[in-house]
């Protein structure tokens, strides 16, 4: 497969933003989070590497390609690991919907953005007790000397750049530590355990899984997310999918313009 030009780290601008313009890299987990992004993307190709089908294309004068993974931590490390180890986009970009914890003071159709991703339940249980990868002496990965355990962080020119762009922007913006886990709060007693734990304000199933592979790649990574419900309350007519992927792409398009 002929890969792209590409550039593991962005370079200045005359106004001194950072220039993420070349193959923004998009990852989101299922159809519905994503139709109004298809819809804006011109000149679509799609590209085709084993099991997973990427969309290359532009938004505006933006270069993009994006894939949808499916749920889960292990579909999207294989769709991100294609995206970023085929194509080598400038930066990666997961986005979708996900459930706020009950403090977090989001509420359904708000939009979160990670302030860092963690791993939420890698590690070790003994009696009542979580202990971390950290706390267990388990790095699950190490770039030179430095080590990673649970937490991942989003690229700090792009957070730069996002406040700025979607600043003035009617859509109420949150910013915390999102959690990602294999099985999602069922209840609220559980919501408020991971809550208290990690000082969480999302919860999900992909996010930390797209920052793992972006940093094994050394490419800056994002997230943003939509409040479609409430973690721990499963009765799905409280919730709101809709309303937040829409809100969530409104804010992505916004961003994207500004790279």
């Amino acid at each position: 497969m002929q890969r792209s030009s590409w550039r593991l780290f962005a370079t200045p601008s005359r106004n001194g933003l950072m220039e993420y313009s070349r193959n923004i890299g998009l990852v989101c987990s299922v159809d519905q989070e994503c139709g109004k992004i298809m819809s804006e993307m011109r000149d679509i190709k799609y590209l085709h590497t084993g099991p997973v089908t990427l969309l290359s294309g532009s938004i505006g004068r933006k270069k993009v390609i994006l894939v949808i993974t499916g749920i889960g931590k292990v579909n999207a490390s294989h769709g991100a690991t294609i995206l970023t180890g085929e194509y080598r986009p400038s930066c990666v970009i997961n986005f979708g919907i996900g459930g706020c914890y009950p403090a977090s003071g989001l509420s359904i159709g708000d939009v979160a953005v990670a302030s860092k991703e963690f791993y939420a339940d890698e590690g070790v249980i003994m009696g009542d007790r979580f202990f971390s990868m950290e706390e267990a002496g388990m790095a699950i990965l190490q770039i030179g000397r430095k080590r990673y355990y649970n937490e991942f962080h989003p690229g700090a020119a792009l957070m730069r750049i996002f406040r700025k762009k979607v600043a003035g922007m009617p859509i109420n913006t949150g910013y915390g530590i999102f959690l990602t886990v294999s099985s999602v709060s069922g209840t609220i007693r559980r919501s408020e355990y991971l809550e208290r734990s990690f000082g969480g304000v999302c919860e999900n199933m992909e996010g930390a899984a797209v920052f793992h592979v972006a940093h094994m790649y050394k490419t800056a990574c994002f997230e943003v997310r939509g409040i479609s419900n409430i973690a721990g309350i499963r009765d799905k007519r409280k919730w709101n999918f809709r309303k937040a992927a829409e809100n969530c792409q409104a804010v992505l398009l916004e961003f994207i313009g500004g790279l």
